[in-house]
């Protein structure tokens, strides 16, 4: 039960941090300049799928009640494969061809590379657990973990503002349908 709470938590958490952040290449489509509306809609898409999955995921547990290994154990499964898509989609997407393009995908494998290794420590603290004296330990490494995912989705945007030097990228998202009310 207690491996329950603690994945209950972590999805919960998971649902704040992704509706408070956003964020957004491969070494293989390094070589390969995206246009600029079509990176900035891919990017949001890759967002918004997200936060959906997640969104849904959460939605499971709004009654405790209804909370049991099985539907937590899946939770977390489905939650794993969320963010291993997110991550797929993130390196698909490519350098936008825009004069600070390499920037921004280095920003992007930043991100990558934050994502995984915070999901890798939460389920590391999950998998932990064998009692109830485990369970702090555990809160704080997923508390952690969701911070530093928190941190890395905000610095990837500011990053993709800041490094936007001809602002077509900041047009772009604001033009993109698929932004809209992802920012």
């Amino acid at each position: 039960m207690t491996r329950l709470l603690i994945v209950a938590s972590v999805l919960v958490s998971a649902l704040a941090l992704v509706a408070a952040g956003c964020g957004g290449g491969d070494d293989d489509s390094s070589s390969e300049a995206v246009p600029a509306d079509q990176w900035a809609d891919d990017f949001c898409t890759a967002v918004g799928s997200w936060k959906d999955s997640l969104q849904e995921i959460g939605d499971r547990f709004t009654d405790l009640s209804s909370i049991n290994e099985d539907s937590l154990n899946e939770a977390a499964d489905d939650a794993e494969g969320a963010t291993d898509e997110f991550v797929d989609d993130l390196r698909a997407l490519g350098r936008p061809d825009t004069p600070s393009g390499q920037e921004i995908e280095d920003s992007l494998q930043t991100l990558e590379d934050t994502v995984e290794q915070e999901k890798s420590d939460v389920q590391d603290a999950v998998d932990n657990v064998e009692d109830l004296g485990d369970i702090p330990a555990a809160i704080s490494a997923v508390g952690s973990a969701l911070m530093s995912m928190a941190n890395a989705l905000q610095s990837t945007f500011d990053s993709i503002q800041n490094e936007d030097v001809g602002d077509e990228l900041h047009t772009a998202i604001e033009e993109s349908e698929a932004c809209q009310g992802i920012f």
